[in-house]
C-alpha cells in the first residue's frame, strides 16, 4: 500500500502525523504538510507534547492542521478522539510515524500505519540533519 492508493477510490482520507518522530524531523514541514493536505480530506497531528507546544510550533511555520492533541491526551487519545468523536468521517484513517511502539498503538486505535520511510520515498520528504 503506497500513499498514492488513498486517492484512487477512496476519496476521504484522514492522515496523522506524529509530531516527535515526523513532523519535527522534516526539512519543510509546511511543504509536507501542504502535500498531504492536497489528496487528503483531514490531516492533524498526534503528539505526546502539550497542545501549545504543537500548535506553536504549527503557527510559526504556517502549518494549518484539522485536528491536533488536546490537553494531556497524548497520541493514541488524539487518534481516538479524531476517528471517533470529531465526525472525520473519512474511508481511510492513516498514521505516520517512526517508531514500533507508534506502529502498535495505531493499529490499536484503527488507523493503518505507515513508516516516515515509506511516505518519503512516495513523495519525497526530506528529514532534517
Amino acid at each position: 500500500m503506497s500513499v498514492d492508493d488513498a486517492d484512487e477510490g477512496m476519496p476521504e482520507v484522514a492522515v496523522a502525523l506524529s509530531f516527535e518522530d515526523v513532523l519535527q524531523r522534516l526539512e519543510n514541514p509546511a511543504d509536507a504538510v501542504d502535500s498531504i493536505a492536497a489528496w487528503a480530506e483531514y490531516v492533524g497531528v498526534a503528539s505526546e507534547k502539550p497542545t501549545h507546544v504543537v500548535n506553536g510550533f504549527c503557527a510559526k511555520r504556517e502549518i494549518h492542521i484539522d485536528f491536533f492533541p488536546g490537553p494531556d491526551s497524548g497520541k493514541m487519545e488524539t487518534l481516538r478522539r479524531a476517528r471517533d468523536e470529531m465526525g472525520l468521517d473519512a474511508d481511510r484513517h492513516i498514521y505516520v510515524s517512526d517508531s514500533k511502539r507508534d506502529e502498535v498503538m495505531a493499529e490499536k486505535a484503527g488507523w493503518e500505519y505507515m513508516s516516515l520511510d515509506e511516505v518519503r520515498e512516495n513523495v519525497g520528504w526530506s528529514v532534517s540533519g
